[in-house]
């Protein structure tokens, strides 16, 4: 009897192990968080604020981009509070917006431009071409949304910007530097000064 009982309680012990070796497969090892079949394997990501970097990972990941892509090279910070914003990557229409300002001194034209090129070359080799697209928001003339862009077309215009392309989405990149000369005062129509704003948006 005691033998029927010991066998019994292996075979428990066995179909244990069995299943909880076939809850794991169910994830992709490549990508942590993400299951084989999209679903996120933390559902406290659902509830994720959206005004936080844990967002802005997020949105980031579901492009094929981490922070230290797009991060300027020098010591950053984000602006103020809630200078960072992310909707969730699922929803049909989202984007990530982050505002960061340099730590110490004042950031200088060659600081910008290097930060710009960084950007760009991340979203060209993390897009499905290998490049960056003009993107419907920055067609100019004889210009089609789909043509390759290079970095110093991109650059000749007021707002700094250009697509990429991922999966069935093109997403656009907008960049922004707000100088606030007028520091004691905190006037302008933006807060913050000297600081970079980056906006990526599914089209």
């Amino acid at each position: 009897m005691n033998k029927l009982f010991a066998f019994i309680l292996v075979l428990a012990m066995v179909f244990t192990l069995c299943a909880c070796g076939a809850d794991k497969e169910g994830y992709d090892k490549d990508k942590p968080g993400v299951s084989q079949n999209n679903q996120t394997n933390n559902d406290k990501d659902k509830e994720i604020e959206p005004y936080s970097m844990a967002a802005f990972e997020r949105f980031l990941f579901a492009l094929n981009l981490d922070i230290s892509d797009i991060e300027p090279d020098f010591k950053w910070k984000l602006d103020g509070e809630r200078q960072v914003f992310a909707e969730d990557p699922a929803a049909a229409f989202h984007q990530g917006i982050i505002i960061m300002t340099k730590e110490d001194g004042e950031m200088s034209e060659e600081e910008y431009n290097a930060w710009i090129k960084k950007v760009f070359d991340a979203t060209a080799a993390a897009s499905d071409d290998g490049y960056n697209v003009v993107g419907s928001n920055f067609c100019g003339e004889n210009e089609k949304p789909d043509d390759q862009v290079d970095l110093e077309t991109a650059l000749d215009q007021l707002v700094k910007g250009w697509g990429f392309r991922i999966g069935d989405k093109t997403y656009s990149v907008y960049i922004y530097r707000e100088v606030n000369k007028d520091r004691e005062s905190g006037l302008g129509y933006h807060s913050y000064y000297d600081g970079v704003r980056l906006q990526i948006s599914s089209v």
